[in-house]
């Protein structure tokens, strides 16, 4: 459930934004993590992680991996979708994406504030600013 919706959060947020969507640029799959790199317009390239889960990587049973070679050619919205998979390197690869995604958006629509001085003394600050607007 929070794969899902964090997955149609970063959608929206690229809809809704207008974000020129990023391109896949690289995928590696370690044995201890799996790495996406997206690059962006005038931003340099965001690395999303996922750990490689170990059963999949211990697994005696030999497959074919249909998509080794391509990543790069699909779109990053499409590499993210496979975070619904079960559990399999397309789910790590998907969840990887994903984080990419999401320090992508980071970067273009940054929610941290810089602050001057004490981070206590600028909490306090702000929760007297909000108890104070419910007085009023």
């Amino acid at each position: 459930m929070i794969l899902e919706n964090t997955f149609k959060l970063v959608l929206d947020i690229y809809k809704y934004h207008k974000i020129i969507p990023p391109r896949v640029s690289k995928v590696v799959i370690g044995l201890g993590y799996t790495g996406v790199e997206l690059e962006a317009l005038s931003y340099d390239p965001f690395l999303g992680l996922a750990a490689t889960l170990p059963a999949i990587i211990q697994s005696t049973n030999c497959t074919k991996i249909d998509f080794a070679g391509s990543l790069t050619n699909k779109s990053f919205k499409e590499l993210m979708s496979w975070s619904y998979q079960p559990p399999s390197l397309e789910k790590i690869i998907g969840i990887a994406t994903l984080n990419a995604a999401s320090q992508h958006i980071l970067a273009v629509k940054s929610p941290y504030k810089e602050i001057e001085g004490d981070l206590v003394d600028f909490l306090k600050q702000n929760k007297l600013q909000k108890s104070s607007s419910l007085v009023s």
